[in-house]
């Protein structure tokens, strides 16, 4: 995936000159990025869409194999919810919240552990970004990615 040079869009490299497989990626957008840029996430949003619905061998193209999977895996759902689910691939903070919660959890000395910080971490980035998605509350999902 790359932007094209009219920025209109996102287009497929063609995985001969890509030169590798296609990789899948999780985005943890922060709250400010969210605001400033929500043209940005569309777009990242139409690339991951682009990916998961492109034809190919599955051994080169992780972002479409792990959607396929993702798809198989939710059966007890309704399949448009399982669909977005299956393509959450950038999250950040609850709308209008910003940071990922470590800050104040390092402020008040409420922690023992790494676990501590990874939950937080967990708990305050949870919230599914893209098309028509604009903070769902998908906690289990971030943590699957």
């Amino acid at each position: 995936m790359r932007f094209n040079k009219v920025q209109s869009g996102v287009s497929v490299v063609p995985l001969e000159q890509l030169g590798r497989p296609r990789v899948d990626v999780t985005l943890r957008i922060s709250g400010f990025f969210r605001d400033a840029f929500p043209h940005l996430i569309n777009r990242f949003d139409q690339a991951i869409s682009l990916m998961a619905e492109l034809d190919g061998p599955l051994d080169r193209n992780f972002p479409r194999k792990h959607y396929l999977a993702d798809l198989n895996t939710h059966k007890d759902i309704p399949e448009y919810e399982a669909v977005a689910q299956a393509r959450y691939r950038i999250f950040g903070s609850k709308p209008d919240s910003y940071g990922a919660g470590v800050l104040p959890l390092i402020e008040s000395g409420n922690w023992k552990n790494d676990h501590d910080f990874a939950r937080t971490f967990l708990a305050w980035g949870g919230y599914a970004y893209g098309k028509g998605t604009d903070g769902v509350d998908t906690k289990p999902v971030f943590a699957e990615r």
